[in-house]
């Protein structure tokens, strides 16, 4: 018996199209105008492992300090001082550090207050022994990047986002005080973290500014329908959701407040990780002194979340300040100028800014050029663009960490700035989008939804019909 329809034939024969990645749901998403994201998520992730690779290959990444946090991390495992220093002492002998004081190993009031790397890493510590500890670090600067990455694509694209982002992790200095047994990582995680937060609480805000009043709404509603029965027709459907557009700008309020808590939590357990309170409240003090300026309002937009970042790192570093009154930076400050007063140490901050300065730089230069490359991004940014608020970010955290180099008196090779990276990698982004004549706002970090599919010539003749 002939076939009616040989086409349909061939059409059995002929053999199903794949998708260009193996998987169905790989291609699926690569047909739906994923393969760049998938790249660009591909790269940095390899990237990022690339650098886990090489810190944790060629350096020793138990550092001196960080044997304190691993003390702490016993004693919440539920170890006694003596076991828990036991511990330690192995450990450090293994690796050339030599501590015999155990009563400053647990009860150092510098390190005391810094809470949160000990419990976040002792169920890790628990299951896998010394090695934990790298859990929380390794984790929070994944998190670390990817977020930024994202936020940065968002707002500049994709090119700009990941040219920032390889910069920021090429420079392994940084990179190393992030994932090893420091907190400096952590502490900016939850910076990014209370950064993020604040501007969601200004969006929030901004979203209800023109929202109208549940009252107005109300009126509206009623003048509608009486406009309505004058003219002896039903009311318009649009005009009654106008009282729901305003319960709408009222939930979003409600919204608003809670990302204040959220920031607030986040400066919290920034505290309570590293004792560097001055370098998120000086950026968003000159943010919010910027946007004074600029807009002639001292109520503006920043007000609220500066005072909420500002007010939570001050009550912390009191609370701290008198409770753990062990160890003065006063004192500090004097023994580092090899002065006897106040006075004599401020006289000296010149002298003592130009030499941390100079070894920084000479550290970078001869061991981390790609660091010195982003702190010229940094630098340009400052004047270039004076105006935004990456600027005036980046600005306020420069000034709270000086404050802290100096009154410490160390040369860190600019770890102390490290909590307000997030500053320092958003002025970079901006810098590289000025320069490429990238707007803000181009970035379009969601899927394109499923073109949808056209009608059959069946269903098409139904609709003729």
């Amino acid at each position: 018996m002939t076939n009616a329809n040989p086409a349909s034939d061939v059409a059995r024969r002929a053999p199903r199209a794949r998708p260009a990645f193996p998987g169905r749901a790989l291609g699926r998403l690569v047909g739906r105008g994923a393969g760049p994201w998938i790249v660009f998520w591909a790269i940095l992730a390899l990237a990022f492992a690339l650098m886990c690779i090489i810190v944790f290959r060629t350096q020793v990444w138990q550092t001196p300090d960080g044997i304190y946090y691993y003390a702490r991390a016993l004693r919440f495992t539920g170890l006694s001082e003596a076991a828990a220093y036991a511990e330690v002492a192995r450990v450090g002998d293994a690796l050339g550090y030599h501590y015999d004081n155990p009563e400053m190993m647990f009860h150092f009031d510098l390190v005391v207050p810094r809470l949160v790397h000990p419990l976040l890493a002792a169920p890790w510590v628990a299951w896998f022994g010394h090695a934990g500890m790298l859990v929380p670090t390794i984790t929070g600067t994944a998190v670390f990047f990817g977020g930024t990455a994202w936020a940065l694509a968002a707002r500049y694209g994709r090119a700009i986002a990941l040219g920032t982002s390889l910069i920021a992790m090429a420079g392994w200095h940084w990179f190393f005080f992030s994932v090893v047994t420091q907190p400096e990582g952590l502490a900016a995680l939850w910076f990014a973290g209370a950064l993020f937060a604040a501007v969601r609480y200004r969006r929030a805000r901004r979203a209800t500014a023109g929202a109208p009043s549940a009252d107005a709404a109300q009126a509206a509603g009623k003048a509608a329908s009486a406009a309505a029965a004058l003219a002896d027709q039903p009311p318009a459907a649009g005009l009654p959701g106008l009282a729901g557009g305003a319960g709408a700008g009222g939930r979003n309020r409600e919204r608003g407040w809670w990302w204040l808590v959220v920031a607030g939590a986040f400066m919290l357990a920034f505290g309570f990780t590293r004792q560097a309170q001055l370098i998120p409240a000086g950026a968003l003090f000159v943010v919010w002194l910027g946007e004074w300026v600029r807009s002639r309002r001292m109520r503006n937009s920043w007000l609220v979340p500066a005072a909420v970042i500002v007010g939570v790192n001050a009550a912390s570093q009191l609370f701290q300040l008198l409770m753990f009154s062990g160890f003065s930076q006063r004192d500090q400050f004097l023994k580092e100028t090899g002065t006897d007063n106040t006075a004599d140490a401020i006289r000296v901050i010149p002298r003592l800014a130009r030499r941390i300065f100079t070894q920084d730089f000479n550290w970078f230069a001869a061991s981390d050029a790609v660091m010195l490359v982003f702190c010229l991004l940094v630098g340009i940014g400052l004047v270039a663009c004076w105006r935004r608020v990456e600027a005036h970010l980046c600005l306020g955290a420069i000034a709270g960490a000086l404050i802290y180099n100096i009154s410490n008196g160390n040369p860190t090779a600019l770890r102390y700035f490290q909590p307000g990276w997030i500053c320092a990698v958003l002025l970079a982004a901006a810098v590289l989008a000025y320069a490429s004549g990238t707007q803000p706002g181009s970035g379009l970090p969601h899927l394109p939804q499923r073109a949808r599919r056209a009608p059959s010539r069946a269903a098409s003749a139904e609709v003729e019909a």
